[in-house]
């Protein structure tokens, strides 16, 4: 039986964003382009942390995200280059942003204790 699954741990992007990101997608799928974002499926969003962990803490895991959240202040972004993966996926950098590495090291700091006992569980 499982006891572990893997979680992209990610922030949706502002509105205005998200829907500049949506057209930009929507005009490289018409040039070949694998997938298209949109608003409910291929949300365009950042990724902060991906992660294998147990089930049974799921509960306990997301009451920590949802009170992190709840604690940081709104931040701005600054993209530098967009790139497309081999795999199809468009990536976008973003200048160095002070709030967003706190926020990604914050939420890597508080989930790595649950990454030990997804170990745990794989010795038993």
């Amino acid at each position: 039986m499982k006891r572990a699954n893997s979680y992209n741990i990610a922030i949706y992007v502002s509105k205005d964003s998200a829907n500049k990101a949506i057209r930009l997608s929507r005009e490289l799928r018409a040039k070949g382009g694998i997938f298209m974002l949109g608003k409910n499926k291929n949300v365009p969003h950042i990724t902060l942390y991906m992660a294998k962990l147990p089930r049974q803490n799921l509960t306990l895991i997301k009451k920590k995200l949802k009170c992190l959240a709840a604690s940081i202040n709104r931040f701005n972004l600054y993209p530098i280059k967009l790139r497309q993966s081999q795999n199809g996926y468009v990536d976008i950098l973003f200048k160095r942003n002070g709030s967003i590495l706190k926020l990604q090291q914050k939420v890597i700091k508080d989930l790595n204790s649950f990454i030990g006992k997804v170990n745990q569980l794989k010795k038993q």
